[in-house]
């Protein structure tokens, strides 16, 4: 393929940004997945942020890709100059095409240190590629991607890589019989749990939002870097509304305040593809705690009563996804396997 122009669209033009977002509906097989994620892309480009979006076309107007690009002041190089990005990235499977997009990105940064790529504003938004284990079909909200990106790249080369695992389980009853003993210990700590109130969703989100911001850290949580509220809700844009509220569950203290949460959606996958209507897995997905009140058995307490509900439903399988692998040192779940492997990629300008 010849002749690639890659230009800037025009954020504030309708027509534009929606030949950004619905380009993926050209290069995967699955529809409906993609028209999924699609909303949630669109809201995304309309948040704030330093970044532009760019599309890449032939001589004849055929789009063959599409990227945003930006700096987050906040995440820092080991010199301390802010890393840039290239993500929402898409593209056509043609490596030519691929490379005149990156080449463009480095030559759009050049007076940057590094590139993190695949990323978009923070690790709140889509990062990574699937490196390993396409063999699996993408589960809810894990955000698509085609086997060739990490092929290619790696042709490309790259400085560093980041690597993240995820895992599988079958092992239901462990779920259970692993955390009983944490959840007696909780209700002895005067621990009590409840799940999400979907007559106030936007109170009980606000909760899950400042547990995540007070008690994670770009420590142990690479890259991370805090979001508004109003960012955050938007994630949950129709996803709340489907929700079984026994996944989103609460551990609180004597005074009501929630100090604890675990948010493990079903796999909705097939009802989303309109395979069937029955969900057979959930997906232990994000969590956090207070830092005043761990070790007192309340996250262990919460995986057992939604352990208690997936059995109830006669779930088969719970998936742990996106676990840094420098926080992979021990078995996620009972009898977990690895499953899938993902990548963020630091490109040298």
């Amino acid at each position: 393929m010849k002749n690639i122009n890659i230009h800037k669209i025009d954020k504030s033009n309708e027509n534009e940004c929606q030949l950004f977002v619905n380009f993926p509906l050209d290069i995967y097989e699955n529809k409906k997945l993609i028209l999924y994620h699609t909303q949630k892309v669109k809201s995304m480009i309309q948040g704030k942020g330093d970044f532009d979006l760019f599309l890449a076309e032939t001589d004849s107007h055929e789009i063959v890709g599409r990227m945003a690009m930006g700096k987050n002041n906040e995440i820092l190089d080991e010199k301390n100059i802010p890393y840039a990005y290239i993500g929402l990235f898409d593209v056509v499977n043609d490596y030519n095409v691929f490379k005149e997009m990156l080449d463009f990105g480095k030559k759009y940064f050049s007076k940057s240190n590094s590139i993190l790529f695949p990323f978009f504003k923070s690790t709140w938004f889509p990062y990574r590629f699937a490196s390993k284990g396409f063999e699996h079909y993408n589960y809810f909200m894990e955000f698509p991607d085609h086997e060739y990106y990490s092929e290619f790249t790696t042709k490309y080369g790259y400085e560093e890589s980041y690597k993240y695992l995820g895992s599988i389980t079958y092992d239901m009853e462990s779920i259970i019989t692993d955390n009983e003993y944490s959840y007696h210990k909780a209700l002895k700590n005067n621990i009590r749990f409840r799940n999400l109130d979907k007559s106030r969703p936007k109170e009980d989100l606000k909760f899950v939002y400042d547990l995540t911001v007070g008690n994670y850290n770009n420590k142990t949580n690479r890259f991370f870097t805090t979001i508004s509220f109003e960012e955050f809700y938007g994630f949950y844009d129709g996803i709340v509304s489907m929700l079984d509220s026994e996944f989103l569950t609460f551990g609180l203290n004597e005074k009501d305040e929630a100090i604890s949460y675990c948010f493990s959606p079903p796999d909705y996958t097939p009802i989303i593809l309109g395979t069937s209507d029955t969900v057979t897995g959930f997906i232990p997905k994000t969590a956090a705690t207070d830092k005043n009140y761990r070790k007192m058995g309340v996250m262990g307490g919460i995986v057992y009563l939604q352990g208690l509900e997936a059995k109830k439903r006669n779930y088969k399988y719970a998936i742990g996804g996106y676990t840094d692998e420098r926080l992979f040192t021990h078995k996620v779940m009972p009898d977990s396997l690895k499953w899938k492997e993902y990548t963020l990629y630091r490109l040298k300008v």
